[in-house]
């Protein structure tokens, strides 16, 4: 048999095989009461793929329910039940995360200091509200500043989880990891169809220029052959370029798209120095990432609020950026160093 026959034959096996009609779960044996509920909901559930459950006895240890426990899946989203219980064994259902902002002991007045650092403390839901309170705090105080610093390292500088595909690009579910995390890392972008024939209008949340827009977009008034409309930051640059191509119809309802961002500590910083000029507080050299020194004294601190609100969010939307936060905080709290993603997994484990 030559090597075409062979080819076409092993194409035709795979043709049939999906062509046929997938198999009905296999449901779990037994008569007792439990085991007829679960099974009277499966199979009336329509599904069609493997799954596995085990229900056990709290009190006794027992078994009561087990339906394919012993084979392996790829768990997905599950494994966020058991970091979710993990934070809250470790910290407590009233933790809250800190934000802390840091300036030089020789501070002595509301003129002017030379360093002020802005320690990010690992929370999953610092937003542009919160940012701005703390800019706040910090203009009623302080007229101008030299340098503001960004402090990102409570946890390493490993930004991706172990397991994450390296091509995921710049979707919301792969922000970057970052003890300095702030809007999910991500800028989100509002797109509104223009006049026919013109570029749709953009706009961004929270405006700043850390990240360059290149809208290349039409807005058109029928679909033949159109183009998808398209949003993709140059992530394999690594850079904040953001391109926006395709087309948007006339009469489309507002989109928004979450876009992730190159280094969430300077993209931070940035947003943090405009809006200390807004307020008349002037930066007078620029921003940098780097660490609070042992002379520092605090000036401020954001607390979050408790971590059960948070944990709400993140199993409601099946938050990825806030489950590695958790675990690189679980490892931070119990080792007392640095949080990354091998203390924090030995401390869930």
């Amino acid at each position: 048999m030559n090597k075409r026959i062979i080819l076409l034959t092993i194409f035709s096996m795979l043709l049939l095989y999906n062509c046929t009609a997938p198999r009905e779960i296999y449901l779990g044996s037994g008569n007792n009461k439990l085991t007829r509920k679960i099974n009277d909901v499966l199979k009336h559930s329509n599904l069609t793929t493997n799954m596995g459950i085990k229900v056990v006895s709290l009190r006794s240890g027992k078994t009561l329910y087990s339906l394919n426990s012993k084979h392996l899946f790829t768990p997905a989203s599950n494994n966020k039940l058991y970091t979710a219980s993990a934070a809250l064994h470790y910290f407590s259902p009233q933790f809250k995360f800190k934000t802390s902002v840091w300036i030089d002991s020789t501070y002595k007045d509301s003129i002017h200091i030379q360093r002020l650092v802005l320690v990010g403390g690992g929370d999953p839901d610092l937003s542009l509200s919160e940012l701005e309170v703390i800019a706040k705090e910090i203009s009623n105080n302080i007229e101008s500043i030299d340098t503001l610093i960004i402090d990102n390292t409570l946890f390493d500088d490993v930004y991706f989880g172990p397991g994450w595909m390296w091509d995921e690009g710049s979707d919301w579910y792969f922000a970057h990891v970052n003890a300095m995390t702030f809007n999910d890392n991500c800028v989100d972008i509002t797109i509104t169809p223009g006049a026919i024939g013109e570029k749709p209008i953009v706009s961004l949340n929270p405006g700043t220029k850390f990240v360059d827009i290149i809208n290349e977009a039409v807005t058109v008034e029928d679909t033949i052959d159109s183009k998808e409309l398209e949003i993709e930051r140059r992530w394999e640059e690594n850079n904040n370029v953001i391109d926006i191509s395709g087309e948007v119809m006339k009469d489309a309802n507002e989109e928004i798209h979450y876009i992730n961002i190159e280094n969430p500590a300077l993209f931070t910083g940035t947003v943090l120095f405009d809006l200390l000029n807004q307020l008349s507080t002037e930066v007078k050299i620029g921003i940098f990432e780097g660490q609070k020194s042992s002379t520092m004294i605090p000036f401020y601190t954001y607390y979050s609020e408790p971590i059960t609100n948070s944990l709400a969010n993140f199993l409601e939307t099946s938050d990825n950026l806030s489950g590695e936060l958790y675990v690189k905080m679980i490892g931070h709290v119990i080792s007392g160093q640095q949080g990354n993603w091998d203390n924090g997994m030995l401390a869930i484990k």
